[in-house]
């Protein structure tokens, strides 16, 4: 994917890698996770959603084989800090992975990272 399908985004995820430091391994897993999604969606990395995101946790979880990366939401800060989603979606995935219900404060700050900066 990253060869043929979006060589330019791929490239500036890897270059926000880079800049954050992030390891050779966790960053390649996150831009398999990224491919992964976009094999089984289809279009390019634009065209990954939110849902899609959560999708593939969810079958992560489901099939845990005790590897840590699994869960890892490297993948999806990366497409949050490119721009992908825009200011709606949540700056963490853990509002949706997390367990049990989230606290007030939780669901606050979520809630007024999406407002625009008028409100």
């Amino acid at each position: 994917m990253a060869r043929t399908r979006d060589p330019v985004v791929f490239a500036a995820l890897a270059r926000l890698c880079h800049l954050d430091v992030v390891g050779r391994q966790r960053a390649q897993d996150a831009l398999t996770r990224i491919a992964v999604i976009m094999a089984a969606k289809g279009g390019l990395v634009g065209d990954v959603r939110v849902g899609d995101a959560l999708e593939l946790l969810e079958v992560a979880r489901a099939s845990a084989t005790g590897d840590g990366h699994a869960h890892s939401p490297l993948f999806y800060q990366l497409l949050q800090a490119h721009g992908c989603w825009g200011q709606d979606a949540p700056p963490a995935i853990q509002t949706f992975s997390g367990r049990g219900r989230p606290s007030c404060e939780q669901l606050i700050e979520t809630d007024t990272r999406c407002l625009p900066s008028d409100a």
